[in-house]
């Protein structure tokens, strides 16, 4: 381990780190074979805040863990005035650099910077460590064996929550209700039955429950994987009381980096976006009940040779952070048994004994828990001696493990999976359990209590196979009742439950000037003991109460907008939130909140651009079709015919399986005046892979909002698509202007309509992927001209600031409004916004481009 320095500072344990080189190896040997190539890099601060130095010195200074967490999370952020520090000195020193993202988890800024800018910050002190942001690819935990199973079993439960004593701790009343779990995996279907009710991004804001790297809005991989892990940690089919998971009355919050491709591998950069994103969803640390009590983690990759700071570094201290803020983080052991040191990475580290904690995976069908052959063994390849040098930590069943997926036909269904990945939300499932009951435990002591109550396997002691044993979710109970009182579970059932809404979720609609809400309640209640909330996120708010009558078990509540709202096109967030201020006791209120997100095609006037430089696809002007809820239109940086840039792009190419599936781009609905000509035009890319993959490109138009479409006014085939005819690519990528081609589709016949919308559709053939850009549609001959400019991630700093100036990446428009919904303040193309005339708490950003929003909270 590195020698370190224990200094006092912001009033906190604050550790300076001394290195000898600062390069890894691989930014080391690029820098020299590319003298003057920037490059993108990760700079971590020699000093960083010890969590568990911070936690021994000032927990017991608190009332309970919650109020422990906003202090630790507080202190965190403070850690950034370094980073300020070495940022201004750059700056001052008129280093040529921008920066990508500035973390406050752990002491890391990431930049992309010249050689000469990554030398002078070789030479200050303030700086420990400097390596590229595509170094520590992560890799999916792929299960060894995947069967899908249309079987049910109505008013049964899985054997390997029997196996792990799961049922035991129902009996004692326990289910999960109030815990949050976070699904660190492929994505989720969040309407399975199984658990459809308990996907969080339904009842709180969808950004605080749901954090996108390859779906803007909640989805799985073909995969199904993450999907199949939440089942067993939560799941269980209300209308077969057929149990899959564990913790059936928890909540969940999801993520999507894990892939199966090469070609999308994500770094461990990436990953720590989400885990800050998880200690801090809904942007405010002063708030606690926002964040997920367990993450199931589902990555990792084998160790290599290359792993220099795999053992001690950046990511040993984000996982003792996560672990000192209250989450218990699960990690799955690996696949890569039965060899011995096969644990992978980052699950072989070893900065505690149950830090990180690693699963192992067993046969929880047979009554010995034989160990599953692919399990990966230790000890841990960083090695040290006694407990820290054994791997894993404890084994839970992971053989035949049965779950929810949704099938090639779209089908919500079950699967039996092999793979510790299976083993992993048995002992998150538990955990979950254990939060509802012990919730002032720590997160490193529900751990300890799994840790050293498991019930021995194989070799007498901890060993190199099994670890400490089989998860024994009774022991753990026994173990932390002696240290708190357990929380007696509620004996109500009364709920006030607001189910779901009138209209589809991530659809498109005309208009849309009432919803109607439905309730799924567990009695009758009066409706003078009801009150309800409503509105659209960042816009307006309304109320609504009625004095007479009673809404019944299964009712509803035709909610209305403002005469004065109208909606542009864009999207939409809806919610509606019912207040019961009657004698009884509510179960869950959470379920008492719903929100929905929904696209408005608006009226628009031409002449209209898409140019596709949002992040995401779904911030760009566009509705994007997906009926399959699969592979579907997504931006990618490409070089275009000025620079490099963003383009949409549907990666037809890696579309599985083939059967022609479409998505598409869709126009807004355009008003349309008197002109002599009127011409929808794009830039095209595609390379013809092979002449059997039929991909295509189809151009419809509709009069009426698209409630129907015409006849296609442009219809192509791979022959007639292709824009060069360079060496084949097989995940195409345009190179230069050569390789685009301006398509030019006559509309005069449209010309007279009153109003217009168009598509612009893909039939998947499985064969290369295709690009589009510049999307216009203009009168005459007067299209928008572009000129494209990269646009780095909007970052708002400081956030949460006090009162003054908050400064933006780059310029923006937009207006932010007060929670409430009330305009308070307007501005265009700034890169900072004064507001030291404003009151505390939280407003909300909207971007005018993007539409997209933003949380600031000013103390």
């Amino acid at each position: 381990m590195k020698k370190t320095l224990i200094i006092l500072l912001f009033a906190s344990i604050q550790i300076t780190i001394l290195a000898q080189n600062k390069l890894s190896q691989k930014l080391t040997k690029d820098m020299e074979n590319q003298p003057e190539q920037w490059q993108d890099i990760l700079v971590v601060g020699s000093e960083r805040i010890d969590g568990y130095a911070f936690s021994e010195m000032y927990r017991s200074q608190y009332e309970n863990r919650k109020e422990f967490t906003k202090a630790f999370l507080t202190e965190l952020q403070k850690n950034t005035i370094q980073e300020d520090l070495w940022l201004n000195d750059l700056r001052n020193q008129n280093f040529e650099f921008a920066i990508i993202h500035q973390f406050w988890s752990v002491n890391i800024v990431a930049i992309s910077a010249s050689p000469k800018a990554i030398h002078y910050l070789e030479n200050l002190s303030e700086i420990y460590w400097m390596e590229e942001i595509s170094e520590r690819p992560i890799e999916w935990v792929k299960p060894v064996k995947m069967e899908v199973n249309y079987s049910k079993s109505p008013n049964g439960k899985e054997q390997g929550i029997v196996a792990v004593k799961g049922d035991s701790l129902w009996k004692l009343g326990y289910s999960g209700r109030g815990s949050k779990l976070l699904t660190f995996d492929t994505g989720v279907w969040p309407n399975h039955p199984s658990f459809r009710d308990q996907f969080l991004g339904f009842h709180v804001p969808l950004h605080e429950a749901w954090y996108g790297y390859d779906t803007y809005f909640p989805g799985d991989k073909s995969n199904s994987h993450g999907t199949h892990v939440t089942g067993t940690c939560l799941g269980l089919d209300p209308a077969t009381s057929d149990t899959i998971g564990l913790a059936f009355n928890a909540y969940f919050m999801a993520t999507d980096p894990i892939v199966q491709s090469l070609a999308d591998i994500k770094s461990a950069t990436d990953i720590l976006r989400a885990y800050e994103w998880a200690m801090n969803p809904d942007g405010d640390v002063s708030t606690t009940d926002d964040m997920p009590d367990v993450i199931n983690n589902s990555w990792g990759r084998p160790f290599g040779s290359d792993d220099s700071v795999a053992c001690d570094g950046w990511v040993n201290d984000l996982f003792i952070n996560v672990e000192v803020a209250g989450i218990v983080s699960i990690h799955s052991a690996g696949n890569e048994g039965p060899n011995a040191a096969t644990i992978g990475y980052p699950a072989v580290s070893n900065a505690s004994v149950v830090n990180n904690f690693s699963i192992g995976a067993v046969n929880g069908n047979v009554t010995s828990y034989p160990i599953a052959s692919f399990s990966s063994r230790g000890p841990t390849v960083c090695g040290d001696t006694g407990t820290l040098l054994i791997k894993p930590e404890i084994v839970a069943p992971g053989v035949n493990v049965r779950s929810s997926i949704k099938d090639a036909n779209g089908n919500f269904t079950f699967a039996n999976f092999n793979g510790t990945s299976m083993a992993s939300p048995h002992v998150s499932g538990v955990s979950l359990l254990l939060r509802e009951a012990f919730p002032n435990a720590t997160a490193t002591e529900i751990k300890e209590a799994l840790f050293y109550t498991a019930i021995d396997l194989g070799d007498i002691g901890e060993d190199n196979t099994y670890g400490n044993g089989m998860i024994d979710g009774m022991g753990a109970f026994s173990y932390l009742s002696g240290l708190y009182t357990p929380f007696l579970p509620s004996s109500n059932t009364f709920d006030i439950h607001v189910s779901d809404f009138n209209i589809d979720p991530f659809s498109s609609y005309c208009s849309v000037n009432e919803i109607k809400a439905y309730m799924d309640n567990s009695k009758v209640v009066n409706k003078n003991q009801v009150s309800f909330t409503y509105g659209i996120e960042g816009i307006w708010s309304s109320n609504y109460n009625s004095s007479t009558g009673v809404y019944e078990v299964n009712d509803s509540v035709l909610l209305g907008f403002p005469s004065n709202v109208f909606l542009n096109s864009g999207w939409y967030t809806f919610y509606v939130n019912v207040d019961y201020n009657g004698s009884l006791q509510e179960i869950d209120t959470i379920n008492n909140t719903r929100y929905i997100t929904f696209w408005v095609n608006g009226n628009t006037d031409l002449p209209y651009l898409e140019n596709f430089d949002s992040t995401f696809v779904f911030e760009s002007s566009m509705f994007v079709g997906n009926p399959d809820q699969s592979t579907t239109w997504d931006t990618a940086v490409v070089q275009g015919k000025t620079r490099v840039s963003n383009s949409a792009v549907m990666q037809l190419g890696r579309y599985s399986p083939r059967k022609y599936q479409h998505d598409y781009l869709q126009t807004p609905n355009f008003s349309i005046t008197p002109h002599s000509k009127l011409t929808f035009s794009f830039d095209l890319s595609y390379q013809l892979k092979f002449n059997g993959f039929a991909d295509s490109l189809i151009v419809y138009v509709s009069t009426d909002c698209g409630q129907t479409w015409d006849t296609p006014v442009y219809e192509k085939g791979p022959d007639d698509l292709k824009t060069t005819t360079k060496p084949l690519n097989g995940n195409w990528v345009p190179q230069d202007s050569s390789d685009w081609r301006t398509e030019m589709v006559d509309l005069s016949a449209y010309k007279n309509e009153s109003q217009i919308m168009v598509r612009l559709e893909t039939s998947n053939g499985q064969g290369n992927h295709l690009y589009v850009d510049n999307i216009n549609l203009f009168y005459d001959n007067n299209p928008v001209s572009v000129m494209k400019l990269w646009k780095p991630e909007l970052i708002i700093y400081p956030n949460p600031t006090h009162k003054g100036t908050v400064h933006f990446s780059r310029p923006i428009s937009g207006k932010l409004f007060s929670i409430s919904g009330e305009e308070v303040m307007k501005f265009d193309k700034q890169n900072q916004l004064n507001v030291e005339s404003l009151e505390s708490g939280m407003y909300l950003l909207r971007v005018s481009n993007s539409g997209q929003v933003h949380k600031l909270i000013i103390h």
